[in-house]
């Protein structure tokens, strides 16, 4: 491997002190200590341990060179796929993998090759584990992890790689195996590595036109064999997404077609679950009901999440962009995606929002990030892309100004998650083109900020604002924008609100973000040139935005008076907190939110200023607090003054003020009453103590990081303190006192920067500098220019923090042990609670002290050495474990080692800690309830153990604040040149340090008598008051981090014995860190009932074992494991409520948590070379991997031993360890089986603790005889729920058998019979001659046991649908009979088969169990509302049962068989009694088990088989009743799946003979039949069909008319899955598929000469019975007579089109559907109301599906042909006119009916209009979800079909193709508007003013002067025919025109005013002309109401006086 040059960012660098000699020490040590435990095969705890220093040294800010990181990654991958690992180290090596690899240019591809296959394997292990009762929660973390390594993995693996894993997954492939589909094609998107382009197959070679990413055609014909869903566009996307920006620098290696990318882009489109089309009375679906109608189409509550189709869209869409002189292939991603945003641009709009809206602003948010990443990556010197395939400046402005309407759009949106993506896109297009989108953004912003209406508006621009500050303000990316700095800072001001918060954050946030790159400076001061000599050199476009620099220069002339109006606002937010915040339980109120932001913000605000605007805010501060005392705000102005700027200038401002104060109200007795602060509001003692707190808090917060500059004011600080300390007896007074003392000392001895300026000290120091900062606003600080100005401890300070420890320490000693001599004498309450009082001041002054030493000196390196003795198990662990003790880092402490001082302070802590001890026991003994005292004395002790300069809380908030900060700032990860405000950079500096200062918190081998202070701790975590108990354990779980693994396990021992005892109180008590004895006998399990200091012990024993730390050493090893078990068994007895409750939740967890512990994990050869390379030149002790060897097999044996232990009875555990000089007393476990037979453990613990020995059970060991005795005796226990665990449990045992058996048969030197699994499985290389061939053969039945031996069974239903590989599994069928052996008998469990055989082969046992299997309904949970109602719960099919049956009957054979038959027989006597519902259920169990169980048989075996169970499903089925036959579906799909056809050929047979008689009376029958046939041909499909098809196609065919409902939803149900089963490609090899899918073929089945017979028989009869409805004489109603043949005959039609339409199949339906969906069509206005709905339900689904590239034309004309016939049929007319029907022409109901006999009926004279206004939404439906497979021919048809129907004769046509039209102009068809305009105009024209009534009469009158009057009123008909004709023609124009207007909703082009007065002239036309023109305005209105103040600058003065009056005027919507 080459070493490449990776130099990630030094941050260490930055640090005052030395960090480089302390890496190469830490890195050296882990290659040898992970080498040599990968050596030894320690993987648990030695590799473990090791991976955990790895991430810690990464953690730290130390780097990898490329060759080590790529050593480290082979190693953990190594380790992870090493067979038979841990799951919980597998999962976490994936993990630490992962964090190896992921980051691109820290290990390029090339510098690692990885082999696939073991992961592969791993993965499938994982996906489809044989045995699932293995499975915990657990496994699912881990199985993620895993999947998370192969997806970072594959780019490492060899291109070679490609053909195998092609050749493993796609011969996987069967659309009609929905499951395995799903894997197989995650497996594909998750493998193919996407890198590097493969090398061609041989087949491929000479092609020209094969891309380098050959299996790119195949990704695409894959991806279109199923049903489009989200989860497949989730993964597909994710691929193609990462293949184009790995290829971006080459894309002609992809090849994308148009028709591949436009397929992206359809399914993209799809996966944003947008609602279409328009509801039948006229609403759009953004605003009408048809939305709603269509989101409940496309099912909006499922798929995947946004994230996971979403983002792999957007980049593919940016990653595929190329110049248009590039794109060769003509992909024109760029034109596509402008089609798409102008077809989803009205859902951005808020008034449209719905679930759809975060997916859609999501996208935008995306789209933007992705186009930054590549313009920065472009933008570097590494960049590969060729210069001709990058972005140009013109695609980056095309870029933005095409998002650019829909991100204003979505800005004022109401989802807080919508509006934070709309804010995080505008940051990214502003970083992109900022003179594109901000100017725009801005004139919105205005307004917003200056309304005082519009709240949700003002809080969403302030918002946007501080997203897009930093470029905004970022003068070298937009120089205009500083020109705004002022006067937005202005408009904000308003934005700091107490009543609300989410306004006051987001403006908060603005400043801070607004200021971060700007100097409070006001410029106009000082001179206005300055020499470039004085500074650093201008920018280079100085001179051209000259305008813009005075601009900015003379906008701060502001920041003075800004700086007093903010400070303003922030005191009257101050002023009015809330009184609830001054109390101690406030700090997660929104009000601390609010504080802690301003706190940050003036933080930032202070440092930025100059030096007299800083004194002006000082003033200003210092007057507010002089004049101002409030209670509810104190701590915010303390937090407010520590953030007031450097410690000189604050010091100098505050601490004379507070000095003087304080010494006033301490002498006027301030602060002397010791009342419980609870007392009063505020936390006070008393309220004339607020003056005294409030300078306190002030005093305190301003000493905090102030350094050197404290030793100025020394002696006033001091004064206060001391005075404060010992005269202070309030519980606030004496606490803040502390604070002080701990500030000072940690002040002064720590490091910490001491500014966040936006410059460094240098640049800041340069007055020259200052004066033109205005040209540098925004400049980012490079990392490595931060010249951060670090506080280093000098030697007056660390003296003056080393005599406050001596005076502080000495004083908190001296009083306690006076209070401690004190109160252990006899004294009064009120005393006692004095003494109490006192004890809590002093041992919190001493917890203050112990808070400030934390860094005055380093924590003591070398051997941890406890006064204890260990165990033999604890030294082999430390054997396993040496890297335990981990040497401390350099971190600038003060002390060096050895140094007088440093001596004195480790005395000092030694000191303190034996104090500790003291007082601790002594309040246990004396003062137990003094629960005040005792906490701090918990927080001290876990503060001296665990904190060593910083607490791991401390560092998590601020990592939370620098994530946050970095998230808001940043430009988003995994872009390149970032622009980070210094100010976040030196937080992310501090974070380093404070890393550092953690990490050392576990170095401190200095640990004296720490032993005990774990041990009291551990007491006072089981003591009696809660409060107490939980920070103990809190505590406990910090501490116990800082020891080593066998510290932990001593505190575990203790909590196992209380709760074995269940919190029994003993002798050993007393006695340090002792585990109890166990109580043995009657007294170990009587109830009895505990005393509260028993409950209270057990209660926190079970907490503390629930704990992380407790659980994660359990499991680990059997013997802890097993002791938690046994204890937890134990403790049952407790009648308390919260214990059993409490013991629930340890018990969940310990399942949640357990996954098996590997024994004897066999050295990887691989693992062990890959070691070696990355021990490289360091030396590997052989003799430590030797004795770690050794260590592991002991490891190994002991936990096999502790194993059997465990599941065995009654033995005996023996931990001998000895603590102090106190030797660990014998501990006896009574072990788990013999805890599961006591007689009165209650149900539920046994049912726990019955999994538990289920899951534990292993497949290397031997299933312990007592058990599977104890399971067997358990099976038909008089209680439900243990007969079901035990049923579970013994197919656990049974599956163990028989894996055993069947690896004990693969062993070499194996000499016994071979278990049939072995002896039948072979390997067949050969492939079939053609898949039609080896269809027929499945379809013949076996007759003789020679062909069943010889037969070749392909079991794997999944196996040559797509392809054949090169070889296949196949299964011989067995030659002898185990009539009396055992088929799986494991030589190792010979007890237990015995105790099977003996307990199965017993006839009463048999008796017993069908007696309980036929009682009750087990296996779900009970209705109780029917329950109470007294109805029986319903009969379900148990799985369990059925795989019991099935394990039973492959493990012990056919011998089992007779014991069964004869109670099954027994239930179907055939005397004519009908069996019971239960007595069914069990029936169809032991069928179903029986399939699945004998699929080992010989061939005399299976005839029985056949027979019998054929005899028995025949003799079921015919005694089912509905409720009770739902099972035999399920019970046949259990036995048949995964099984060749042969095996069961002669059942199936059977089965099918009975599918369908025609001429049977019985629909239940009939049903019966059909839905045993349907599982037929689901479960076989495809492999069947040569069978099925022949014999049942004709049948259904004719039946579809069938009179009974049941039995044509199953005849539509069959015949979907019949033809669906026709359906298979099967080629002959991988490289056939490849080649055919680069051919263009699809897999998809076209229309052979039956699928013809088929559409032309369903057309003709539903043809023909629908024109003998209209040619009856009589009209017969719909319902009766031919109607109800027609219906029937629909309903079926409809009930097959509807399963195949929702079904992953649907692609074998395709050449289907064009020919049979015109009929479905009809069916809407044809028939009964039932038939109607129900058609129309299949037609909006069908609209709704994604069909074909090559099928779309033809459905649209399809669509079009059936949605724009005008012409009614002749026959039919002449049948309405003689019924004597009319037609009202303006009827307002689309179905006008009649009523014959109940049933609604639709006329003839009224089918072809209503047809047309059904099949208008479905077009327009069909057109959206088509939209990229539409070309333009075919959608200017649509456009000119649906424009024709504007002039339909019915008025409700007229109005949906209006809405219609508007919906399709909107989506694509923009370039048709001009013609379409000037078309409706001329029509508009011609047509003219209309005639009134009376000048039509007037007409009429003068052409016919004297003639007859019949002649009159012929000649008046024929002027109102003429005007009927120009109505409905100036009708249409004018919704052609509305629909124009409508299609631009939130824009105005310049054509439309035009239009709005053309209309405007109409409004006063008769109906309906008239009123569809004041709805257009009135939409128009509702529409532009947001924007009208823009909008009307698109209108002339002329426009606008002739839209007056439809026009509101724009006041009305300001």
């Amino acid at each position: 491997m080459n070493e490449h040059e990776y130099k990630p960012m030094n941050w260490r660098a930055c640090l005052p002190y030395d960090t480089d000699s302390d890496g190469p020490r830490m890195l050296a040590d882990i290659k040898v200590g992970l080498s040599t435990a990968i050596e030894a095969g320690n993987y648990q705890p030695g590799c473990v341990a090791w991976v955990r220093r790895l991430r810690s040294y990464l953690e730290l800010g130390y780097t990898l060179t490329v060759g080590e990181r790529a050593h480290f990654a082979l190693v953990l991958y190594e380790a992870v796929c090493t067979e038979g690992i841990d799951p919980a180290v597998m999962g976490f090596f994936a993990q630490s993998c992962v964090s190896l690899i992921k980051k691109r240019k820290a290990l390029p591809s090339d510098q690692l090759v990885l082999n696939w296959r073991p992961l592969s394997k791993v993965v499938l292990e994982l996906s489809t584990p044989k045995d699932s009762s293995k499975m915990s929660m657990a496994t699912a973390t881990m199985t993620g992890a895993v999947g998370s390594l192969a997806m970072h993995a594959q780019r490492f693996f060899l291109p070679e790689a490609t053909a195998e894993i092609l050749e493993m997954l796609l011969p996987r492939l069967n659309v009609h195996d929905s499951g395995w589909f799903a894997l197989t094609k995650g497996l594909l998107c998750m493998f193919l590595p996407t890198e590097a382009p493969p090398p061609l197959p041989a087949s491929l070679s000479g092609s020209q036109t094969t891309p380098a990413f050959y299996w790119i055609p195949t990704i695409f014909q894959v991806w279109s064999l199923s049903r489009a869903s989200a989860t497949d566009a989730s993964l597909f996307l994710e691929l193609l997404g990462r293949l184009a920006e790995d290829n971006v620098h080459a894309m002609g290696n992809l090849g994308f077609t148009e028709e591949q990318v436009r397929h992206v882009f359809s399914a993209g489109l799809a996966s944003l679950r947008l609602p279409v089309g328009s509801g039948t009375n006229g609403s759009a679906a953004s605003g009408g009901s048809g939305g709603a109608a269509g989101a409940s189409l496309m099912g909006m509550s499922g798929g995947g999440s946004h994230k996971a189709t979403v983002d792999p869209f957007a980049a593919f869409m940016v990653w595929s962009i190329l110049p248009p002189a590039a794109d060769h292939n003509n992909m024109q991603v760029l034109v596509h995606l402008a089609d798409m945003i102008q077809a989803v641009e009205t859902y951005f709009h808020p008034s449209n929002a719905g679930k759809w809206t975060h997916m859609l602003t999501r996208l935008l948010e995306m789209l933007s990030y992705h186009f930054l990443r590549r313009v920065r990556q472009e933008a570097t010197s590494e960049c590969k892309t060729p210069v001709e395939n990058r972005i140009t400046v013109e695609m980056q402005v095309q870029f933005v100004t095409l998002l650019r309407p829909v991100v204003y759009l979505s800005l004022f949106g109401k989802d807080p998650l919508s509006v934070n993506c709309t804010h995080n896109a505008l940051k990214y297009l502003s970083w992109i083109r900022p003179e594109v989108i901000l100017p725009g953004l801005l004139e919105r912003i205005y307004p917003a900020l200056e309304s005082l209406t519009e709240n949700h508006r003002t809080i969403s621009c302030i918002g946007a604002l501080h997203y897009v500050a930093l470029p905004l303000f970022n003068r070298a990316h937009f120089s205009q924008g500083g020109r705004h700095l002022a006067p937005l800072l202005e408009l904000v001001l308003p934005g700091i609100d107490m009543n609300d918060p989410r306004k006051t954050v987001n403006t908060l946030l603005f400043i801070r973000h607004a200021i971060a790159g700007v100097p409070i400076v006001d410029l106009t001061k000082g001179p206005r040139h300055i020499l470039a000599s004085d500074c650093r050199s201008p920018p280079d476009d100085a001179e051209e935005r000259a305008e813009d620099d005075e601009e900015c220069r003379l906008g701060t002339a502001i920041f003075a008076d800004w700086v007093v109006r903010f400070l303003d606002r922030i005191f009257a937010l101050l002023e009015n907190l809330p009184q609830e915040h001054g109390q101690s339980n406030s700090s997660k109120s929104p009000e601390s939110s609010i504080i802690r932001m301003i706190q940050y913000t003036c933080e930032l605000l202070f440092f930025q200023m100059s030096p007299d605007i800083h004194a002006v805010a000082l003033r200003k501060l210092q007057k507010f607090i002089t004049e101002n005392v409030t209670p509810n705000a104190t701590e915010a102005i303390g937090m407010l003054c520590a953030a007031s700027g450097s410690a000189e200038a604050r010091l100098a401002a505050f601490v004379p003020i507070c000095h003087e104060i304080i010494l006033e109200e301490l002498d006027h007795g301030a602060g002397t009453e010791s009342i419980a602060s609870s007392s009063f509001p505020f936390g006070f003692a008393a309220m004339s103590d607020a003056r005294l707190h409030w300078y306190q808090c002030i005093l305190y917060n301003v000493v905090r990081n102030s350094g050197v500059a404290a030793l100025k004011w020394r002696k006033e600080i001091m004064e206060v303190t001391n005075r404060s300390v010992r005269a202070c007896k309030s519980p606030r007074g004496w606490k803040w006192a502390g604070k002080l003392v701990t500030l000072l000392m940690v002040s002064a001895s720590s490091v910490y920067p001491t500014e966040v300026r936006s410059a460094g000290k240098a640049v800041w120091e340069n007055e020259a500098w200052q004066q033109i900062s205005h040209l540098y606003w925004g400049e980012a600080t490079e990392p490595k220019e931060l010249d951060v100005d670090w506080h280093v401890p000098t030697e007056e300070e660390k003296a003056f923090a080393l005599e406050l420890m001596e005076e502080y320490v000495a004083l908190a000693t001296e009083e306690l042990g006076k209070l401690m001599a004190e109160s252990a004498k006899e004294v009064q309450v009120r005393e006692k609670r004095l003494v109490a009082s006192d004890v809590q001041k002093w041992s919190g002054l001493l917890h203050s002290c112990v808070l400030g030493m934390t860094t005055l000196v380093t924590p003591e390196a070398g051997p941890m050495a406890f006064d204890f003795n260990l165990g033999d198990d604890d030294k082999a662990d430390l054997d396993l474990n040496p890297s335990d003790l981990r040497q401390p880092l350099s971190c600038g402490y003060c002390f060096e080692p050895g140094t007088p001082q440093d001596v004195r302070v480790r005395t000092v802590r030694n000191e303190v800690a034996s104090l500790l001890f003291s007082l601790s026991q002594h309040l246990r003994k004396h003062s137990e309830d003094d629960t005040l005292s005792i906490q701090t004395v918990l927080h001290c002790v876990t503060t001296l153990l665990s904190n060593r300069g910083s607490s791991r809380a401390h560092f998590e908030v601020l990592a939370r604040v620098y994530n946050n900060t970095i998230s808001f700032v940043s430009e988003g990860k995994h872009v390149a040149g970032k622009t980070v405000p210094r100010f976040a950079r030196v937080l992310k500096v501090s974070l380093v340090h404070l890393l550092r200062l953690e990490y050392n918190a576990v170095c401190d081998v200095d640990r004296t008598g720490h032993l005990d202070l774990v041990h009291e701790m551990a007491k006072w975590s089981v003591g009696g008051y809660a409060v107490v108990r939980k920070d103990a354990q809190k505590g406990l779980g910090v501490v116990l981090k800082c020891f080593p693994s066998s510290v932990r396990k001593l505190v575990f021992w203790v909590a196992i014995g209380i709760v074995k005892d269940e919190g029994r109180i003993t002798d050993q008590d007393s006695n340090a860190m002792e585990v109890d004895q166990v109580a043995t006998g009657s007294d170990a399990i009587a109830i009895h009932s505990m005393s509260e200091a028993e409950c209270d012990r057990l209660k926190g024993a079970l907490y503390l074992l629930k704990s992380s730390s407790m659980m994660r050493i359990a499991m680990k090893d059997y013997q802890l494991l097993g002791a938690l078990v046994t204890a937890m068994g134990n403790a049952y007895t407790a009648d308390k409520k919260t214990i059993r409750a409490r013991w629930g939740f340890v018990a969940k967890e310990i399942l949640s948590r357990y996954q098996e512990i590997a024994i004897d994990t066999q050295i990887s050869p691989k693992c062990v070379a890959a070691a070696e390379k990355l021990a490289g030149d360091h030396v590997v002790d052989q003799t430590k991997v030797e004795t770690m060897k050794r260590a592991v097999a002991d490891k190994a044996q002991h936990n096999r031993e502790k194993y059997r232990q465990m599941v065995s009875s009654c033995l005996m555990l023996d931990i001998q360890v000895k603590y102090l000089k106190t030797d660990w007393s014998a501990l006896q476990i009574l072990e788990l089986t013999e805890i599961l037979q006591r007689p009165d453990i209650p149900l539920n613990y046994r049912s726990v603790l019955m999994t538990y020995l289920e899951l534990t059970l292993r497949d290397d060991e031997p299933v312990p005889a007592a058990v599977t005795q104890f399971a067997c005796s358990r099976l038909n226990s008089e209680e439900l729920s243990l007969r079901c665990i035990s049923l579970t449990l013994l197919c656990r045992i049974m599956y163990i058998i028989k894996r055993r058996a069947k690896n004990a048969s693969k062993a070499d030197g194996y000499t016994g019979t071979k278990c049939p699994s072995v002896a039948c499985t072979k390997i067949r290389e050969q492939k079939p001659e053609n898949t039609g061939s080896y269809l027929e053969s499945l379809g013949q039945e076996i007759t003789s046991e020679e062909d069943w031996r010889r037969a070749e069974f392909v079991d794997d239903a999944n196996v040559g649908w797509y392809c054949w590989g090169e070889k296949h599994k196949i299964r011989q069928g067995s030659a002898d009979s185990h009539a009396t052996g055992i088929p799986f008998n494991d030589p190792t469990s010979a007890e237990s088969v015995a105790v099977l055989v003996a307990h199965f082969t017993n006839p009463d046992f048999w008796a017993v169990f069908f007696k309980y299997r036929t009682e009750e309904a087990p296996g779900h949970a009970i209705n109780l509302t029917e329950a109470a109602a007294g109805i029986a719960p319903a009969e379900r099919f148990d799985v369990v049962a059925a795989e019991f049956y099935a394990t039973l009957f492959m493990v012990l054979g056919p011998r089992l068989l007779p014991f069964v038959q004869a109670r099954v027989d027994g239930f179907l006597i055939p005397d004519g009694t009908v069996p019971e519902k239960s007595q069914l259920r069990a029936i169809t169990e032991v069928v179903a088990g029986l399939l699945g169980g004998s699929k080992y048989w010989a061939w005399s075996d299976m005839q029985t088989v056949w027979r019998w169970s054929g005899d028995v499903i025949d003799k079921g089925l015919a005694a089912a009743d509905a409720e009770s036959f739902t099972m035999w579906p399920t019970a046949l799909r259990y036995g048949f799946t995964q099984r060749d056809p042969r095996r069961n050929m002669p059942l199936i047979k059977r089965l099918l003979a009975a599918t369908h008689d025609s001429t049977s009376h019985s629909f239940f029958t009939e049903s019966k039949n059909l839905t045993v046939t349907r599982l037929i041909l689901t479960t076989y499909s495809w492999r069947l069909n040569p069978l099925t098809t022949p014999l049942l196609l004709k049948t259904y065919l004719a039946g579809l008319r069938h009179p009974y409902e049941q039995v044509r939803q199953n005849i539509g149900a069959n015949l979907n899955a019949l033809l669906a089963s026709r359906w298979v490609i099967g080629d002959r090899s991988v490289e056939e598929s490849v080649k055919a899918a680069l051919e263009g073929k699809t897999g998809i089945p076209v229309l052979d000469s039956s699928g013809m017979e088929v559409v032309k028989s369903v057309v003709d009869e539903l043809g023909g019975l629908r024109a003998e409805m209209v040619l009856s004489a009589d009209r017969e109603a719909a319902g009766q007579g031919v109607g109800l043949e027609y219906k029937n005959a629909g309903m079926t039609v409809i009930c097959w089109l509807y399963n195949a339409l929702l079904s992953s199949t649907v692609a074998s339906h395709y050449a289907y559907l064009p020919g049979v969906i015109p009929e479905i069509l009809q069916m809407q206005v044809w028939g009964d109301q039932e038939l109607q709905r129900s058609a129309q339900l299949a037609s909006q689904t069908y609209a709704n599906l994604a069909h074909p590239h090559d099928m779309v034309a033809q459905a649209v004309t399809m669509l079009l042909d059936v949605g724009t016939a005008k012409n009614v049929d002749a026959v039919a007319a002449a049948t309405a006119v003689s019924a004597g029907a009319t037609s009202d022409p303006v009827s307002p109901s689309p179905t006008t009916t009649t009523t014959a006999s109940s049933t609604a009926v639709t006329t003839p004279t009224q089918i072809r209009w209503q047809i047309r206004w059904r099949v208008l939404p479905l077009l327009q439906i069909f057109y959206f979800r088509h939209l990229y497979f539409l070309d333009p021919r075919t959608s200017s048809s649509v456009v000119e079909g649906v424009a024709s129907l504007l002039a339909d004769p019915q008025v409700e046509v007229r109005g949906l193709a209006s809405v219609t039209l508007a919906g399709l102009i909107r989506c694509s068809q923009r370039e048709a508007v001009l013609r379409l305009k000037e078309r409706f105009e001329a029509q508009l024209r011609t047509v003219g003013r209309l005639a009134s009534k009376q000048k039509r009469r007037e007409d009429a009158a003068a052409t016919s002067p004297g003639q007859h009057q019949q002649q009159q009123q012929q000649q008046q008909g024929d002027v109102e025919r003429k005007h009927q004709k120009a109505v409905t023609t100036k009708h249409a124009a004018v919704l052609g025109l509305a629909a124009l207007v409508q299609a631009f909703p939130y824009d105005i082009p310049t054509w439309m005013p035009d239009v709005l007065v053309g209309l405007s002239r109409c409004v006063g036309d008769p109906v309906p002309i008239g009123p569809s023109v004041q709805k257009t305005f009135a939409d128009f209105r509702r529409t532009h109401q947001d924007n009208w103040t823009e909008d009307m600058r698109s209108f002339s003065p002329d426009q606008m006086e002739a839209l007056s009056d439809l026009l509101i005027s724009p006041s009305y919507y300001a």
